[in-house]
């Protein structure tokens, strides 16, 4: 019976992931000594307006998306003119129409130090051009030194 409870939620979870139903998605960030967390909830995308499959474009194109969580990005963050824009990410809510983007950050550092587990940002924008507030809690400074 103690075998049986793993199998039947390892099911479930498949079933719905096949299903393409999202109850939410998470991203956040890491910088200044501080840990970033994003909650994007299947309430909020599905309020958001729709990208059909027979549009050619969606509602919000990436480049605004992009310009959006850079403006986050330097409400967030001490010294923004550390940060570079890396990539943009699109993410489908399972339904084929509800999307949202994830714009991704990260921090450059001088080529003479090491940073591990460096500062980074996942910044999710909805297709309405809405940005969520993350839950910020302090983590310390990181540990950062010369290379070897």
């Amino acid at each position: 019976m103690t075998r049986v409870l793993p199998i039947a939620l390892v099911f479930f979870a498949i079933r719905f992931a096949i299903a393409g139903e999202i109850g939410g998605y998470g991203a956040g960030g890491k910088a200044d000594g501080k840990q970033f967390d994003f909650s994007v909830t299947d309430t909020a995308v599905k309020a958001t307006p729709v990208w059909t499959p027979d549009a050619t474009c969606p509602p919000l194109q990436p480049r605004q998306a992009i310009e959006i969580a850079t403006k986050q990005l330097h409400d967030l963050v001490k010294d923004p003119a550390k940060w570079y824009f890396l990539q943009i990410n699109l993410v489908d809510f399972g339904d084929h129409m509800h999307w949202v983007y994830v714009v991704v950050f990260d921090r450059h550092y001088p080529p003479d130090l090491a940073a591990y587990g460096g500062d980074y940002f996942q910044i999710p924008v909805l297709m309405s051009g809405a940005t969520l507030k993350p839950k910020v809690r302090d983590i310390g400074p990181d540990k950062i030194e010369p290379a070897r």
